[in-house]
This record gives C-alpha cells, sequence and structure tokens, in this order.
C-alpha cells in the first residue's frame, strides 16, 4: 500500500510560478545533470506536462515535486525529486500516491516510467510503490546504458 500525504506530513499540490526556486534548488541537489530554471519552465508550459509539488505541512516549505505527461490512456511520469534532506520520509510516495489517485480517478489505467540502469534507488522506491519492471530498453541513453519500463496499473 502506497502511503498518503496525511502519514507524512505533506500536502501535495499543484506547483506555481512561486515554487520555482525550491524547484530548481531541488533539482540540483538531487541530479547529476540538473535541469535549468529555463528548462523547468519549459516543461511546466508545455501543453502536456503537469508538475506538482510536496510542501511541507509543518515547515511550509516545498520538500519535492515531480512532473508527468498526460497521454491517452496512461499517465508518463517525467520528472521525481525529493529535497536530500527528506529522503526515505514519504515525500515521494506520498506524491506517487497523489498522482495515482488523480490518474485512476480521471480514467487512466496506469502510470509508467523510465528508469535508468545504473539508478538502484530509483528501481528500489518504484518497487516500494507497487510499480512493476515490465520492459527493457536497451540502449536506450546516448550512454549506452539500459532503461527499465515501469508501470503501475489501476486495480
Amino acid at each position: 500500500m502506497i502511503r498518503t500525504a496525511q502519514t507524512t506530513g505533506v500536502k501535495v499540490r499543484w506547483m506555481s510560478g512561486r515554487d520555482m526556486r525550491a524547484v530548481t534548488e531541488i533539482e540540483r541537489l538531487c541530479f547529476q545533470k540538473p535541469w535549468s530554471t529555463s528548462r523547468v519552465t519549459r516543461a511546466m508550459r508545455h501543453r502536456h506536462t503537469i508538475p506538482m509539488v510536496a510542501e511541507s505541512e509543518r515547515l511550509g516549505i516545498v520538500v519535492g515535486y515531480l512532473m508527468f505527461t498526460l497521454r491517452w490512456r496512461h499517465v508518463e511520469l517525467k520528472r521525481i525529486a525529493v529535497h536530500p534532506e527528506y529522503q526515505r520520509c514519504g515525500v515521494g510516495m506520498s506524491m506517487i500516491a497523489a498522482l495515482a489517485g488523480k490518474s485512476f480517478r480521471r480514467g487512466r489505467s496506469r502510470i509508467v516510467l523510465r528508469v535508468r540502469d545504473d539508478n538502484l534507488a530509483a528501481h528500489l522506491f518504484f518497487r516500494s510503490c507497487g510499480f512493476l519492471c515490465t520492459e527493457v530498453l536497451h540502449d536506450w541513453y546516448g550512454d549506452g546504458l539500459d532503461a527499465y519500463w515501469f508501470e503501475l496499473r489501476k486495480t
């Protein structure tokens, strides 16, 4: 079972422009090749991409975010990150639970994403959220690494 926001003390909400500084800081702290502010902004403005943030209810600060793209019958998770000081506290699971709840209620039957072969933490995280690896995409990335296709299906 995916933990909910009530168990982690975060509120998952739609992202706004005032969250940009926190999101770009989380990007910088979490990724080897972080997106620039302009790239995050472009992604947010893409017609089918929807960003959400996790805000600490106690502190009132953004501690995580995700971006997803709406497809005909599914949702594709494009980016997810949690500030390092708040990782392994259920924030990521709360964001996935919120995304699943919204997506499945609105007729989408699954959430999909790709994970790099060398990202063990992501593999373990998504499996703990109930995702299953359904395909290996060989040589998917420019550096020759494989991608693993993960799916969370509506039950």
